[in-house]
């Protein structure tokens, strides 16, 4: 088979100051008479080959759409096989050509009339042709059954045409085996080869804004918290929530720009501190302000995460402050309750518990106390809790350490202070704590590590995206020059993408296009 085709030359003038957009549209290849309606002879279909040992008859009995389908059936009267089949080239059946890289769908519809169930099959095969009619690839020869009596849809999708192919070849045949008395009969229609909906490039609407990239070295494992100040000295305001560390540079965008930045750098201690935010570094929405812990009474307290107590924290930026106050003339006596989120733990195993705190102000008599609770894998209290006092730190940081054992049956705990106060007039105690650390070995705890960070002016490209989707920036000096790609391919993430950039020397001009 030789394959003739031209090109063809489209020539563009575009007079004065314009814009072109141009779109490239390939040839494409489909089936031709698919549906079997068109007969010259009312005896073969036009544009198919009919072959076989019994060739496949053109009837209107029956159809899944309109009047005619095929039907091809075989039945052996000897040991000889038999074979009933249906084929087409599109290019030469006047379909078109295919192009190397497109993408098709195959699909026919089969109602099947009879079979011996053992000897019996049914295939189908797609094959890409070159301009010599060889093989190029195909399907392979892909088994079917119609429905039982009943039109039944068979279909291949996203078949890709190989290089160097212009035709498609298409064969639907069934066949008895070499046994005597082996039958089969099937119906076809509707036969379709189209091309599948292609990816398109198109233009994102985006927004860019000007401010400052500031980035850091970082360690995966850690957790990085980004904040910024007014003055170098603090006080520090976080920006953003906690960042998860990676090896190697984190940074972020802050628009408007800031005077100072730095980075906490919160690491979880060589043997595993189990307390989530141990340094009440980590800003949340709850009314402690702190995440992962939580008020359960305060009567009489101010109970917050602070960045101003005196003496200041023992490390980091922030600590906890728990304040416990009787006015002039005496009143109801304060009590205050602080514990963390549920921490997994292992009933019968052994915990070393530890943090740091300070009582700046004792006026009168209180009871500060650390405590620890346990439950069940249901949220089921499990054993009595722990209380232990603490009274005696005295105004400086100092260190309090315990060992918790875990009763059988718990599957989790929680730690946290009380803090008791006596209802004398005037009574006021204020007790500071930071660095929790809850472990299973002797290790050190985790600590808050204060980083330095580089900042550099430049912009955020930003754009609304789609799952599954993905996007290219482009820029270019000049709205005179070619854009080229900035970057990597950016998957979208449902919500809004970001980039960013530090451009150097003459302006620069961004676009973002989605892409396949």
């Amino acid at each position: 088979m030789k394959i003739n085709y031209f090109r063809k030359t489209l020539n563009l003038f575009c007079a004065g100051a314009c814009i072109l957009a141009v779109q490239t549209v390939a040839a494409q290849t489909s089936l031709v008479n698919g549906d079997f309606e068109t007969s010259g002879d009312g005896i073969t279909p036009d544009n198919w080959t009919l072959v076989g040992s019994q060739p496949p008859i053109l009837i209107n009995t029956d159809a899944q759409s309109g009047s005619h389908s095929m039907d091809l059936a075989v039945t052996n009267t000897t040991i000889t096989a038999n074979t009933s089949e249906i084929d087409q080239n599109t290019f030469n059946a006047g379909g078109g050509q295919v192009n190397p890289g497109e993408v098709y769908n195959f699909s026919f519809w089969a109602k099947q009339i009879s079979s011996d169930h053992t000897y019996f099959v049914e295939n189908y095969k797609v094959s890409w042709l070159d301009i010599n009619g060889a093989p190029t690839g195909s399907t392979g020869f892909i088994g079917f059954n119609g429905g039982a009596g009943l039109w039944a849809l068979i279909s291949a999708t996203n078949l890709v045409v190989p290089a160097n192919s212009v035709a498609a070849f298409v064969q639907i045949y069934d066949a008895t085996g070499g046994v005597a008395g082996s039958f089969g009969e099937v119906l076809i229609d509707n036969v379709s080869l189209t091309l599948a909906a292609s990816p398109k490039t198109n233009f994102v609407h985006s927004s860019i804004r000007s401010g400052n990239q500031v980035s850091w070295n970082s360690t995966s494992g850690d957790q990085d918290q980004f904040q910024w100040s007014t003055s170098g000295s603090g006080p520090w305001s976080n920006l953003g929530g906690v960042i998860p560390g990676v090896n190697g540079v984190n940074a972020i965008f802050d628009a408007p720009p800031h005077p100072f930045y730095q980075v906490l750098e919160v690491t979880p201690g060589s043997s595993g501190n189990l307390v989530a935010d141990p340094g009440f570094e980590i800003s949340a929405g709850n009314v402690i302000g702190a995440a992962n812990w939580n008020i359960l009474a305060n009567a009489g307290a101010t109970i917050t995460r602070t960045n101003t107590s005196s003496p200041g924290p023992f490390d980091g930026s922030y600590d906890l402050f728990i304040e416990s106050s009787v006015p002039a003339g005496g009143g109801p006596a304060p009590n205050s309750d602080v514990r963390s989120d549920f921490i997994p733990v292992t009933g019968g195993a052994t915990y070393n518990f530890s943090f740091y705190a300070a009582n700046p102000v004792e006026v009168g008599g209180a009871n500060p106390q650390w405590d620890v609770f346990f439950y069940d894998s249901n949220n089921i209290p499990v054993g009595g809790p722990i209380f232990t006092s603490f009274n005696q730190v005295g105004g400086s940081w100092t260190q309090v350490t315990g060992q918790i054992m875990v009763p059988g049956g718990a599957a989790k705990l929680t730690v946290g202070w009380i803090q008791a106060v006596g209802a004398g007039s005037g009574f006021d105690w204020v007790t500071l704590i930071d660095d929790v650390s809850l472990s299973s070995g002797g290790g050190s705890p985790g600590q808050t590590n204060v980083l330095s960070a580089t900042v550099q002016p430049g912009v955020q490209i930003s754009w609304a995206s789609t799952n599954g989707d993905n996007y290219q920036v482009q820029s270019t000096a000049s709205l005179t020059a070619p854009f080229a790609a900035f970057g990597p391919v950016v998957p979208g993430n449902g919500t809004t993408n970001s980039v960013m950039d530090s451009p150097l020397g003459p302006a620069k001009f961004y676009r973002v296009l989605q892409v396949p």
